[in-house]
């Protein structure tokens, strides 16, 4: 049986339940959907507001949304709002009970370990793909992204520039594969962000080693070895999903992504 949540309706617009209530709620009111394209495109722009706060942590795991309020506190009529609930749904973002309430997804190891597998092999083929092409101009453009995340390491909780330095850098690093496979990548990307925020929790020693690896990846392609460069993604990847578990469940092993960097032919990391 599911346990029952409590739904949090105070006039403040507290949605959810955890510490982060007050940036939620307004960030929640604070969206000015357009007015024309009708329904679907209302629905559209909630989803991706919503998605965004759930993405960048804002909704936390275990937070009741409700989709009356949240209807009330946009202005806009329950229709777009169960149309932008459906995509959620149907994007693992959010898990939707009978009475219309939602439940932002918890951490999910298990989810984590097939989220994981999965991207660690189609992103090391999207580098293998990329490398054998990269230009000067390639290899300066990672080295800013990279750079930029160096500067703003002691923000990444926060900053938006520096999850656009990173996301940057991974779409430089796979831009020799094609539209079909960028799709699946941008998929995984954001259903693996909330576990990527998890990570960026650890220890400086932590990102540090995060740093180097990124930086193996920007050497494999300066030095257009696509093997290493491959190989460095996969283990970057890998490394991100065995801290988040390091810190969740000391001991418990992520057989996907075991067996994906055995495909690869590449090591288990250090989860620091």
């Amino acid at each position: 049986m599911r346990q029952e949540r409590r739904v949090v309706t105070d006039p403040d617009l507290s949605l959810l339940v955890g510490s982060r209530k007050r940036r939620a709620a307004s960030a929640i009111s604070g969206l000015k959907p357009p007015d024309t394209g009708g329904p679907r495109g209302l629905a559209l722009a909630v989803h991706e507001h919503l998605r965004r706060l759930i993405v960048d942590g804002v909704l936390e795991p275990g937070g009741v949304l409700n989709q009356a309020e949240l209807a009330r506190a946009l202005g806009v009529s329950r229709t777009p709002m169960r149309e932008a609930f459906r995509m959620l749904q149907e994007e693992g973002l959010i898990d939707a009970e009978p009475d219309r309430r939602a439940v932002v997804v918890g951490l999910d190891l298990a989810d984590l370990d097939s989220l994981y597998s999965t991207r660690i092999l189609l992103e090391a083929l999207a580098v293998r793909l990329t490398v054998p092409a990269a230009t000067a101009a390639v290899v300066e453009s990672l080295t800013q992204a990279l750079r930029q995340m160096r500067e703003l390491r002691d923000e990444r909780q926060t900053s938006p520039a520096w999850r656009l330095a990173h996301d940057e850098f991974h779409r430089i690093s796979t831009a020799g594969a094609d539209s079909q496979m960028h799709k699946l990548l941008e998929m995984l990307r954001e259903r693996t962000h909330p576990y990527l925020r998890l990570a960026q929790s650890s220890t400086p020693e932590s990102w540090r080693h995060s740093e180097r690896r990124h930086q193996a990846i920007l050497d494999a392609f300066a030095a257009r070895d696509t093997d290493a460069a491959a190989i460095a993604m996969a283990e970057h990847l890998a490394a991100t999903a065995t801290r988040v578990v390091a810190d969740a469940d000391p001991g418990r092993e992520l057989r996907g992504v075991r067996d994906a960097l055995a495909m690869l032919g590449a090591q288990q990391p250090d989860p620091r």
